[in-house]
């Protein structure tokens, strides 16, 4: 629900305020916040507090799609919104198989590492950060016919 929100209400609001590329960085680095927090919570007030601040996730894919599409020609746009698609389509179905394996061997053999995987996966949502916002400000004006 907050997704749905999120990606109809709040693009909208951020592309007003805030260009696409500084609402993708906010949308990255919210994402460093879920994932650094959540193994620190203790109580449901508090994964519940995590869950509703890191909605600004979920503005990241339409964000992407709207800074990609400016960087292809208008004969590519299809093209390009299929890939992106098709990238989720494979990212859906091998997320949740991939994922049950990771947390049940985390939980069954080393219950401590879990939160040691979450917080490396906030760095390196800390790393795709930097590299897009380097990446923009070098290819800011390149466009793929």
């Amino acid at each position: 629900l907050l997704g749905v929100l999120s990606q109809g209400a709040g693009v909208r609001v951020l592309e007003r305020i805030l260009s696409h590329e500084m609402s993708i960085l906010i949308g990255l680095l919210s994402y460093v916040v879920c994932y650094s927090t959540l193994p620190l919570c203790t109580s449901t007030w508090g994964v519940y507090g995590v869950v509703v601040f890191t909605s600004l996730c979920y503005v990241v894919t339409p964000m992407t799609q709207a800074v990609l599409s400016r960087q292809v020609g208008p004969h590519v746009q299809g093209t390009l919104q299929g890939a992106l698609t098709s990238l989720k389509t494979v990212t859906r179905l091998i997320g949740p198989l991939l994922g049950t394996w990771i947390f049940s061997s985390l939980t069954t053999h080393l219950e401590f590492s879990a939160g040691i995987l979450l917080a490396a996966a906030s760095f390196y949502c800390i790393g795709g950060a930097l590299i897009f916002h380097e990446l923009y400000k070098k290819g800011s004006g390149n466009k793929v016919a």
